[in-house]
């Protein structure tokens, strides 16, 4: 959910003026998947706007599936409910693959893809039933077997089905961001440099930045968006000290990891973990 990139504004009341009360108001911009991902609305609606300027609104009680590195903002509405707003599911590659088996009957169907659209984001209106298959994928004692069927009969269940096919194949190679993320967050305390990544991934530096801007990415963003999402991570699911978070995101000054969090977040630490202290936000996407 490596893709929370910034707040816009911290968690606001804000009534609606129908019979739906909203409690909060969460906006996210330039959030950034790395992973494909299933999405869970419960009692919330999700309004998404891509990079391109496409506008998607997820209404409650939806099931949404959402391409990985898919750059959008995020305006996450939560209305009056219990439990979380929201659940998410990431799909990684290699589990793309099985449930890419598993959908060949449908993937049979068409034999020619290459009219499909570069659709990025679909959703449906989940019945009870699919949004009890959803819970079951969150259940870390769940068989893989069984998590594959779940997930390839889900996404079986949008349409057109030649879209998401076109998505899941598109998905399924590793880009070099994920192996350049993979790498780094194996060590984030180190004091990464492009040398120590060209040594690590047997690739020149020249080719690992084109790679990088052909995929929309560079590698100090990328090194600063991995820290920032950790830091988030800790603040908000271990009530870490600010200290600690700078030590094991890589920052030996405190206060200089004060300075960049804000400047990323737009608070500091500290409002940070107020803010989410009973409160599941997008953050949680990581």
């Amino acid at each position: 959910m490596s893709f929370l990139k910034s707040f816009e504004s911290g968690l606001v009341v804000d009534m609606f003026s129908g019979k739906v009360e909203c409690t909060s108001r969460i906006l996210l911009k330039q959030v950034r998947l790395y992973d494909c991902a299933l999405l869970q609305i419960t009692h919330a609606s999700l309004h998404i706007t891509t990079k391109n300027g496409s506008e998607i609104i997820i209404p409650p009680y939806s099931i949404c599936y959402i391409e990985k590195n898919t750059v959008f903002r995020a305006n996450l509405s939560v209305f009056q409910g219990e439990g979380y707003p929201y659940n998410i599911y990431h799909l990684k590659a290699s589990l793309l693959k099985d449930v890419c088996k598993v959908m060949d009957q449908v993937v049979s169907a068409h034999n020619d893809i290459s009219f499909a659209n570069n659709k990025k984001v679909f959703f449906i209106n989940a019945t009870d039933a699919e949004h009890t298959i959803f819970r079951r994928l969150l259940n870390a004692e769940t068989p893989q077997h069984r998590i594959v069927c779940k997930i390839a009969y889900l996404l079986s269940r949008f349409e057109p089905h030649i879209d998401i096919i076109h998505s899941l194949e598109r998905c399924i190679v590793p880009t070099l961001t994920e192996k350049v993320k993979q790498v780094i967050s194996l060590e984030l305390t180190k004091q990464w440099h492009l040398s120590d990544l060209s040594k690590q991934l047997h690739m020149s530096e020249i080719n690992i930045r084109k790679k990088l801007e052909a995929e929309g990415n560079n590698f100090n963003a990328l090194l600063l968006e991995l820290r920032m999402q950790e830091a988030a991570k800790m603040l908000k699911r271990t009530n870490a000290h600010i200290n600690e978070c700078a030590k094991m995101t890589g920052y030996t000054s405190t206060s200089y990891f004060i300075k960049v969090f804000k400047e990323y977040f737009g608070i500091t630490p500290k409002q940070f973990s107020l803010k989410m202290q009973g409160h599941h936000t997008l953050s949680t996407f990581n």
